[in-house]
C-alpha cells in the first residue's frame, strides 16, 4: 500500500513540523556524509515568520516576495546541519525529507518531477512457509547512448561481509525490520541476499535496491543470479527506465520491468505509470536453481527483456520485446457549458501553434463552406460529450469561414456539455498557442480551456491526465493557470477579466520553466506583457519544501490528534486515485483473492471518477453507494479480506462526505 503508507508517512511528518513548529531529530535520527550527527531541538522556521502566531505565519508564507526570503533563511538553517535534503533521515518513518519532499508535493498537487532513467531491483517473499535466497553475481547498467558502463558491482569482499552501502545508496532496503527480514551479505565473492518467510500481519517480506547511478535515456540491465528454491510466491523484479520506487512498495512508481515469478514460472513485462501496474506481456521462464542470465533493455522506443541459463549461450532474439508508447506534449482545447437554460456557442478563427523559433508546428484557419464539417486530417480528435448526433451534445461545423462550436444544454444527470478537441501535431516541449474566438453569451455559465504540453484527454475529463492549462470562465470572468499531474488539478494563479461577445485574442505560452498567458480584444496590438505568468521550476528546494508542508498542513493539529498507538493511524485523505492504486495492491499481496474481483471494484472506481471528473457530484455519491454494496458483497463471500473491506469502505465514506 504504498499511497497509503505515503500519506501516513506524511502526516506524521506533518504531527512532527507543526507542534509548536518544531522538527525534533534527537541524536541518531539524522545522517550526513555517511556520518550520525549529534543534534538539539531545530526550530527550521525563522522567528520572525512566526511573530503574531500560526496565521499571520501562513500569510506570511504566500506572500509572493517573502516567501523567497522565507525559503532562503529555511534553507540555510538546513544547510547548517546537512549537505542536502537526501541526508535528513526519518529512520522510525523509513524516509529521507528529499523521499517526502516528491510524496508531499504530489499528494497535494505541486508541479515536481523525478527523471526516470534509473534501473532498480527487488525481491519479493509472500509465502508464509518458505524463505529464499538470491545469489547475485553481477550486476551492471550501460548507458548505450555513450557506450559506456553507468554502473557496475561483482560483490566482491570477504564472507560476512555487508553489500557496499555507496553503490546502493545509504539503504540496503528491509521489510520488515525489527528483527530484520532481509540479510545482504557476502559468500564466495558473490552477493547473497536472504530473504524470510513472510510474517503474520504483514503483506510480503521483501528487499529492494536503487544503484547510485545518473539518469539515462537508453540503457541496458545485465544480471547474473541463482535462487535456492523455486515454486513459492516470490518475485524477482528489475526495473529500467524508472524513476524511483513507491514509499512503502517493490514496485516502480514509473518505468519498466519484469517479473520473474518463482511459483508458477512465469517471466512478465509489466509498465508502471502513476503506481499503476499494466502486465505487457507474459512467456514461459524455465526456470531452475542454476546460474541464469537476465537483460532488460530500454532504447530507441523499445523495451526487450532476454532470460537464460549460465550453461546455453546468450540468445539471439528477445523473449518479450514491446513498443514504448511516445509520451504525448501536444496542444489541446476544451470547452463546457454547465447552463441547463442556455446553449452554447464558441467561434474560432485561427488556430496556430508555435515553436519559440518562430516555426509553424499547427495551422489551421477554418475556411470551407457553411455548414461543412471541420478536417478531420487537422485533428487528432474531435469529442463530443454527449454524442454529436444528440441534441444535447457538441457539434463542429465552418460557418463564414471560421470554426463553429455549438454546445447544448446541461442535462439533468450531467454537469455539463463539452467538448474536446486535439489538434494533429508533433509533439514539442515548448510552444506558443495563438487563437482568436468569441462567444454567443459571455455571461452564459461556460467556460474554455487551451492546454500545452498536455498528453492525452481520459474519459470522462475535459482535461488531460498531465499539462498545463488555461481556463476562461465566462461566468465568473476569471482567467486562470493551472497544472495538472496524475488527473489532479492544482492551481497557479488567476486575474479577474471583462469578456464581452467581440473577437478576441488569446496566447498560452510555455518555455523551459517559463508558463503564461495574455488575453486581448482584437483590434489592438498585442500586449508586450504577460497577464499571468508563472514558474514552473521542477528543483524543490528543502526549505520550500517545509514552507508548502506548513501552509497547506497549517491547520493539521485541529484536524488530525496524533496518536502514538500504531494501530490507530492518522487519517487518511482519500482520492479516488489513491483507492484505485490500494485495489492493485491489495491484489497484488493476495488480500483480493482473484483478478475479477478487482476488476469489479475497479471498473465502479472508473465509473464514480468519470462523474467526478465533470463535476456530477450527485451521481459519483450514488455510484459509490452501489461500490460500498459491492464491497459488503466480497467481504461476505470470502473474495476480499476485512483489511480490504475495512480501508476501501474508510476510503468511500470520507469521499461521500467530501462530495455531499
Amino acid at each position: 500500500m504504498s499511497k497509503l503508507m505515503n500519506r501516513i508517512t506524511i502526516i506524521s511528518i506533518a504531527i512532527l513540523l507543526l507542534s509548536g513548529m518544531f522538527l525534533q531529530m534527537p541524536a541518531e535520527q539524522i545522517q550526513a556524509n555517511n556520518q550520525e550527527v549529534e543534534t538539539e531541538l531545530i526550530d527550521f522556521v525563522p522567528s520572525w515568520v512566526k511573530e503574531g502566531g500560526r496565521s499571520e505565519m501562513l500569510k506570511r508564507m504566500v506572500d509572493p516576495e517573502l516567501r523567497l526570503q522565507i525559503r532562503e533563511e529555511i534553507d540555510e538553517i538546513v544547510n547548517e546541519r546537512v549537505e542536502s535534503p537526501s541526508d535528513i533521515r526519518f529512520p522510525e518513518l523509513g524516509d529521507t525529507l528529499e523521499d517526502w519532499m516528491g510524496d508531499f508535493d504530489r499528494e497535494t498537487n505541486f508541479e515536481y518531477d523525478i527523471e526516470q532513467g534509473q534501473a532498480l531491483w527487488s525481491f519479493v517473499n509472500l509465502d508464509y512457509n518458505n524463505g529464499n535466497t538470491v545469489h547475485v553475481d553481477e550486476f551492471t547498467v550501460e548507458d548505450l547512448d555513450e557506450e559506456t558502463i553507468a554502473f557496475s558491482y561483482d560483490f566482491t569482499g570477504e564472507d560476512g561481509d555487508s553489500w557496499d552501502p555507496e553503490a546502493f545508496g545509504d539503504d540496503l532496503f528491509v521489510y520488515p525490520r525489527n528483527p530484520d527480514a532481509v540479510r545482504y551479505s557476502i559468500e564466495n565473492n558473490t552477493g547473497k541476499m536472504e530473504v524470510e518467510e513472510r510474517r503474520n500481519g504483514t503483506a510480503s517480506s521483501y528487499g529492494k535496491l536503487t544503484p547510485i547511478m545518473e539518469d539515462l535515456d537508453n540503457s541496458e540491465v545485465r544480471m547474473r543470479f541463482r535462487v535456492d528454491e523455486l515454486g513459492s510466491t516470490q518475485w524477482l523484479r528489475v526495473w529500467v527506465q524508472s524513476d524511483q520506487f513507491g514509499s512503502g512498495s517493490s514496485f516502480a512508481r514509473n518505468g519498466y520491468g519484469i517479473a520473474l515469478h518463482l511459483g508458477n514460472d512465469e517471466l512478465a513485462l509489466q509498465r508502471r505509470e502513476d503506481s499503476s501496474t499494466t502486465k505487457l506481456e507474459g512467456v514461459p521462464a524455465n526456470m531452475t536453481t542454476d546460474w541464469h542470465w537476465l537483460k532488460l533493455r530500454a532504447s530507441e522506443g523499445k523495451v526487450a527483456v532476454s532470460l537464460w541459463n549460465d550453461n546455453e549461450e546468450e540468445p539471439e532474439e528477445w523473449d518479450i520485446e514491446y513498443d514504448i508508447p511516445e509520451v504525448q506534449k501536444k496542444s489541446m482545447l476544451s470547452f463546457a457549458n454547465l447552463d441547463a437554460d442556455e446553449e452554447s456557442v464558441f467561434y474560432i478563427d485561427d488556430i496556430s501553434i508555435e515553436s519559440p523559433e518562430n516555426e509553424s508546428i499547427f495551422e489551421y484557419d477554418f475556411s470551407g463552406d457553411d455548414g461543412a464539417d471541420w478536417d478531420m486530417d487537422a485533428f487528432d480528435q474531435l469529442y463530443s460529450f454527449p454524442a454529436s448526433d444528440n441534441p444535447d451534445g457538441v457539434k463542429y461545423s465552418i460557418q463564414d469561414n471560421t470554426g463553429k462550436v455549438e454546445l447544448g444544454k446541461q442535462q439533468n444527470d450531467l454537469s455539463a456539455s463539452y467538448g474536446k478537441v486535439i489538434p494533429m501535431m508533433k509533439n514539442p516541449m515548448d510552444s506558443s498557442m495563438l487563437m482568436r474566438f468569441r462567444t454567443d453569451g459571455a455571461e452564459n455559465n461556460q467556460w474554455m480551456r487551451a492546454f500545452i504540453r498536455a498528453d492525452e484527454f481520459l474519459d470522462g475529463n475535459s482535461s488531460p491526465k498531465n499539462g498545463y492549462g488555461m481556463e476562461l470562465n465566462f461566468n465568473t470572468n476569471q482567467l486562470k493557470l493551472f497544472g495538472m499531474e496524475n488527473k489532479n488539478t492544482f492551481h497557479l494563479d488567476s486575474i479577474n477579466v471583462n469578456m464581452t461577445t467581440d473577437w478576441h485574442w488569446l496566447r498560452l505560452h510555455i518555455n523551459e520553466d517559463e508558463l503564461a498567458v495574455r488575453l486581448w480584444e482584437d483590434g489592438k496590438n498585442e500586449p508586450g506583457e504577460w497577464d499571468l505568468v508563472q514558474e514552473i521550476s521542477e528543483n524543490v528546494s528543502a526549505g520550500e519544501s517545509i514552507i508548502r508542508l506548513l501552509h497547506l498542513r497549517g491547520n493539521l493539529d485541529t484536524i488530525y490528534t496524533p496518536s502514538d498507538d500504531p494501530d490507530d493511524p492518522d487519517p487518511i485523505e482519500y482520492t479516488i486515485d489513491l483507492m484505485k492504486t490500494q485495489v492493485e495492491e491489495f491484489l497484488d499481496v493476495g488480500e483480493i483473492n482473484s483478478d475479477e474481483a478487482a476488476r469489479h471494484l475497479l471498473t465502479h472506481l472508473t465509473a464514480i471518477e468519470q462523474y467526478e471528473g465533470i463535476g456530477s457530484m450527485d451521481k459519483a455519491v450514488k455510484h459509490m453507494e452501489s461500490f460500498k454494496s459491492l464491497l459488503e458483497h466480497q467481504k461476505e463471500n470470502e473474495l476480499i479480506s476485512p483489511t480490504v473491506y475495512d480501508e476501501l469502505k474508510a476510503g468511500a465514506d470520507d469521499l461521500i462526505e467530501q462530495w455531499e
